[in-house]
């Protein structure tokens, strides 16, 4: 975690970018089924991440 701190541009537009390209990504390769898992998994941890970063 600490590499992130002060990381310039990390912010909660740029989570739900990656969370987007990720979902994108996941789409591609997985069946619904398991894709739904990796983006819901995914999903909690941006929200973690942006919690311990103090991004609201």
């Amino acid at each position: 975690m600490a590499p992130y701190f002060g990381l310039e541009g990390l912010d909660k537009e740029a989570f739900d970018r990656w969370l987007k390209l990720f979902a994108k990504a996941v789409d591609k390769i997985y069946e619904p089924s398991a894709g739904e898992f990796f983006k819901q998994r995914s999903q909690m941890i941006a929200r973690n991440f942006m919690r311990n970063l103090g991004i609201d």
